[in-house]
């Protein structure tokens, strides 16, 4: 899957994934995805997953989530004969909606940018056709009112 931003700028999608936890932790949307860099660049990691989370943020918004996770994952693929062969090397921010509705990063007291539901995360098929993050189904499946 690709995702493509307002920007113009796409990124591969490994997965979005809707979380659910024993521990009664509220529930969460994430998007994996593979940046342009190393993640190891973690300051670069950062700063692409705040400029993400404005296009992203709508669809945690339409499930009344207060969770979210952003995963910028490096995925290294081999093969040799029958052999293949991957690792994988991920850095992730948790967001989360305080009582004033605001996100921000776990253990950062800075803002992030506000959703904008008119730009909201595009996601495709490797043939084109949209991904739809269905809320009213993901809402009938996990029994959310």
């Amino acid at each position: 899957m690709v995702a493509r931003l307002a920007s113009g700028d796409t990124l591969p999608v490994f997965r979005v994934k809707y979380w659910t936890f024993p521990d009664s932790s509220p529930a969460a949307l994430q998007l994996e995805y593979e940046p342009p860099f190393d993640v190891t660049d973690t300051a670069a990691v950062r700063k692409l997953a705040t400029s993400v989370w404005p296009e992203f943020a709508p669809h945690v918004e339409r499930l009344e989530l207060t969770m979210a996770i952003l995963t910028a994952t490096n995925m290294r693929r081999a093969s040799a004969i029958q052999l293949r062969a991957a690792a994988w090397h991920s850095w992730g921010f948790v967001a989360r909606r305080d009582s004033a509705h605001a996100w921000r990063f776990d253990g950062d007291s800075e803002v992030l940018p506000p959703a904008n539901p008119r730009a909201p995360l595009r996601i495709f098929f490797p043939n084109g056709a949209p991904v739809e993050i269905n809320e009213k189904r993901l809402k009938e499946r996990f029994g959310i009112p």
